[in-house]
This record gives structure tokens, sequence and C-alpha cells, in this order.
């Protein structure tokens, strides 16, 4: 997948996902950053959307690196020592025993003829293979990383500005209340200071509500999720170098002559 597509990607799913950030509904992102900090691979990814996208990446390298091919490139080198140490005796021995030595020769060419034949499909596997890890790093580059951050970056102003409202509600009940102890027989200014005190403690439930949901910490639970696909890009690097040297291989089977 291209970073072009990666980008059409994020273009759509940002408006939608980064949408759920409304409070009233309890939705925002559904997902707590430090729950899924501690998680790994696609279960990491704390955009539903996202992690869809995730797997089926993740999906396609699998279903690619999982076909079982190999190129024998030692066994094709040996089978091709024997038949040309053949073809080389062919030309020294009596007429008697070239037959036999003929139908040997056969036989022996069966071997490298057959891995040869093999081995552009081998090619193609390996290949396919290479080319979609490389594409479970790019997407973890263009995308998980990039994700996560703009989803850490929206949650922190939710709770600014979750901060500002409680701070002005804080603000307006405290000067309700300095009303109605000016005059504690005033029933409008009770009323006043009550209502100011209610939804000093609506903003209060609301920041807290948020606070559980999200984890309390989430610009380090993003730093240490972003770290994570950072470091998680070392676990592809022994099963990448496999595979090129599968395809390296097969590349040496198929233009071994002989």
């Amino acid at each position: 997948m291209s970073t072009c597509v990666f980008a059409r990607f994020w273009n759509w799913v940002a408006p939608a996902a980064l949408a759920l950030v409304v409070m009233q509904s309890g939705l925002a992102f559904a997902n707590n950053f430090e729950v899924y900090s501690g998680k790994s691979g696609c279960e990491s990814i704390v955009l539903d959307d996202a992690r869809r996208a995730c797997e089926d990446v993740q999906r396609k390298k699998n279903d690619a690196c999982n076909v079982k091919m190999t190129c024998e490139l030692r066994d094709q080198e040996d089978d091709i020592k024997e038949y040309n140490a053949a073809i080389d005796k062919r030309n020294s021995i009596n007429d008697s025993d070239r037959d036999r030595l003929e139908e040997t020769i056969r036989d022996i060419k069966k071997r490298p003829d057959g891995r040869k034949a093999q081995a552009p499909e081998g090619i193609k596997i390996a290949s396919e293979c290479i080319n979609r890890r490389e594409d479970v790093q790019t997407w973890f580059a263009d995308v998980a990383i990039p994700t996560t951050r703009r989803a850490g970056e929206e949650a922190l102003k939710i709770r600014q500005s979750l901060l500002e409202k409680l701070a002005d509600a804080q603000k307006r009940r405290e000067e309700a209340k300095a009303r109605r102890d000016a005059d504690p027989n005033d029933d409008a200014r009770k009323a006043e200071w009550e209502k100011a005190a209610q939804q000093a403690r609506d903003v209060e439930k609301e920041l807290e509500q948020f606070n559980y949901t999200y984890g309390n910490d989430i610009q380090r639970h993003v730093d240490r999720l972003v770290q994570k696909y950072v470091d998680g890009k070392t676990e592809h690097d022994d099963p990448f170098e496999q595979a090129t040297n599968r395809l390296e291989k097969c590349q040496k089977v198929d233009a071994l002559r002989y």
C-alpha cells in the first residue's frame, strides 16, 4: 500500500473517528489509552477503523508469508556438479556403457530441471512476502503512529476544554455563593447558587468520566504506544531477512546454468 493510499485512509477515517469525541454521547474514542498501551500489534490501535485496517494489512502479510515454498540452492549446486561430471564422463567411456550412462544423466537432470522450473514461483512468493512485510512497516509508520498521536491530541484538547469548563463553573458557583451569603433570605439567590453548584458537580463528573474512559495520563501512554510501534520494527527484521534469503536462493537457482 502506498503512502498516498495511507494518506487517503487517514483523510477518510479521521473526521468520522474524531467526530466520536462527543462527551454527551459517552462514546469519544471508546478506547482507553492506558489499556491499549498494554496491548501489542493491531490490538493496540486505539481507533476501531484504524485497527480493522491494521488487521487487513497484517492478514495480507500472513497470507503471503505463510505459503510454503523453498528453493534448495545447495542441492541444486550439488546436482549440477553431478550432472556436469556425468556429461564429462560420457565422452570417455565405451559405447557399451554409454546407454546406461545416458539414462543416468537423464535421471540426474530431472532434479535440477524440477527445481529450476519451480524457482520463478519461489521468486514470486518470496517477493510477495517481502512486499507485504514492507506494507506492514509502512502502515505503522504512516498510519498507526500519526493516528495515535492525533487521537491523543484530540483527547488532550477535550480534557483541556473540560478543565476550562470546570474552572468557569467553579467560578460561577463561588460568585453565586457570595451573593447568596450576602442575602441568605433571598430565595432567588439561593436558587441561583444551587443551580451553579449542580452545574459544577456535573462538569466534575464529566471530567471524572473522561479520565476513567481514557486514562489519567494520556500523553504518557500515547508516547508509550508510539515507541512500541517504532520498536516493533525490529521484530520483523529476522522474518524479513529470512524472506530475503529465500528470494536470493530462488533467484540463484533460476540463474544457474548446466
